[in-house]
């Protein structure tokens, strides 16, 4: 038995249910990926896995649909529980048609009060709305950030260790997101207070 957490950190898988050649090189990258680890030695197993940011290709349901074969077939290959999977949205993450609708932030100031805590606003949540209600479906646990329970941002405990999900996707709109995306100074302190 093992007495230390092996964390398997993969991020950027992009997903989608759009056309993809078979033969591309995420495909054949994510296909490999569950043999590679397989193949080393069991303490390097992973214990737990985190998938952060952009699960997803354009935040659509479909796109997480397509996500959930992979992900159940690297789970079962390490004997994972749900529990011990971690995931945190991306910018990829954001339906983009609704994210379209809302102001984006013009300065840290002003993003800190659209991301007041708590509760987070409904417009920031809705744009996230197929990315948390596959998370919730296919049995992810969800974070605690205060009396909320959601799949974007908190604190959840596995095996006495604090896994903290940070969410820099709120604002995203688009390809110009550069400089413009905002985690929410109120959510950090919350956090920080609420160990």
């Amino acid at each position: 038995m093992k007495n230390s957490q092996v964390i398997l950190h993969i991020t950027d898988v992009h997903f989608s249910k759009v056309a993809v050649p078979k033969n591309d090189a995420r495909t054949l990258a994510l296909d490999q990926l569950a043999e590679t680890v397989a193949r080393q030695p069991d303490d390097w197993h992973p214990s737990v896995i985190c998938l952060t940011g952009d699960l997803a290709l354009r935040g659509k349901a479909d796109d997480y649909h397509a996500l959930e074969a992979w992900l159940t077939n690297l789970m079962q290959r390490f004997l994972l529980p749900k529990e011990a999977l971690f995931i945190c949205p991306g910018n990829h993450d954001v339906d983009r048609e609704k994210a379209n609708q809302l102001a984006r932030p013009g300065s840290p100031t002003e993003a800190d009060k659209v991301l007041a805590f708590p509760p987070i606003s409904a417009p920031y949540h809705a744009v996230f709305n197929a990315y948390s209600e596959w998370a919730k479906v296919f049995g992810v646990l969800p974070y605690q950030l205060g009396a909320e329970e959601n799949y974007l941002a908190g604190q959840r405990l596995y095996k006495n260790i604090s896994f903290v999900a940070l969410n820099t996707a709120w604002c995203s709109k688009d390809d110009l997101d550069k400089g413009k995306l905002w985690i929410g100074l109120p959510q950090i302190r919350h956090l920080e207070t609420n160990k």
